[in-house]
């Protein structure tokens, strides 16, 4: 309570709505400086994790963009998608190498239709080598217990 007060105080002593205004722009510049610099710190040091879909991540990494665009801040599309690729984990270093050696300047949204393509393949791999993991488990079980039962 003791900072509103401070604030109120050193608002309430301007005389002109003209050194007011000029007073709350500075007082609210400097929080929207602050505010830019811990969004563009969040943004350049995202990190995808571990178990986390691709989706989730970029809508996150997206949020960050859109609050820094709110504030002013935009970078270009081939920035963005960098920084977004530069976010993945260490397991996309092919798809990232691939995906960059490519002559062309990369899109933001080419690069997250890329990357989502890219997740729903390692998906449905993990989810088809469960599968024969399963497959292969339950036939052993099952000559196990025939062969016990002989």
């Amino acid at each position: 309570m003791h900072l509103v007060e401070n604030f109120y105080f050193s608002m309430a002593k301007e005389m002109s709505i003209y050194a007011l205004w000029k007073k709350l722009h500075t007082f609210y510049e400097k929080k929207s400086s602050s505010s830019r610099h811990i969004f563009i710190r969040q943004l350049f040091n995202m990190k995808m994790k571990e178990s986390e879909l691709a989706t989730s991540h970029i809508n996150t990494f997206s949020q960050v963009l859109d609050e820094l665009s709110s504030q002013c801040l935009n970078f270009e599309e081939e920035i963005k998608a960098l920084a977004l690729l530069s976010s993945l984990l260490a397991s996309w270093k092919v798809f990232y190498m691939k995906f960059t050696n490519s002559s062309e300047k990369q899109t933001m949204d080419e690069t997250i239709r890329m990357i989502l393509s890219e997740d729903i393949q390692r998906r449905s791999m993990e989810l088809s080598i469960d599968d024969s993991l399963e497959a292969h488990f339950s036939l052993e079980t099952a000559k196990s217990a025939g062969r016990s039962q002989s």
